[in-house]
């Protein structure tokens, strides 16, 4: 009986060796990646360009915009404008935005490097404020704006 024991204990010992030692449980040792993706790349990019395109600024857009800064933002890029209301009269909001948005959307998904962001899906925000610093409305733009308007091809 001790002799079956033992043999048995043996069978065993061999069997767990095998299994232990076997090429199947020979881990390769761990790799890491690393994988950039687009999008990281262009904030990467845009990011370090901030402040040469920032000390360009402020610049005329047209004789009631001067954008004023760009910054990134939770990975959205954040354009800055002050509104010049040389009239004098007090700006509505809503009038302004009903008629600008349109615009901006059409100029943003026509122009290939800020669709490039929006394809990276990095939104981009326009903010205008008036005079005073005051927030006057946002424009947010994102891939599926120009999807919806049928500019993005």
């Amino acid at each position: 009986m001790k002799k079956i024991i033992l043999i048995s204990s043996a069978i065993l010992l061999v069997i767990a060796g095998i299994t232990v030692f076997s090429p199947a449980s020979v881990r390769e040792p761990s790799t890491v990646k690393f994988s950039t993706t687009k999008k990281q790349i262009l904030l990467s990019t845009l990011s370090s360009e901030l402040k040469s395109i920032n000390s360009t600024l402020p610049r005329r857009i047209d004789e009631n915009t001067t954008l004023y800064s760009i910054s990134i933002e939770s990975q959205k890029v954040i354009s800055k404008y002050r509104l010049e209301n040389n009239s004098g009269n007090r700006l509505d909001p809503e009038a302004i935005k009903s008629v600008i948005t349109p615009r901006i959307v059409q100029g943003v998904c026509s122009n290939q490097s800020q669709m490039a962001l929006l394809d990276a899906e990095i939104e981009i925000i326009m903010k205008y404020y008036d005079g005073n610093g005051n927030l006057v409305f946002d424009v947010e733009v994102n891939v599926a704006n120009c999807i919806n308007k049928s500019v993005h091809q």
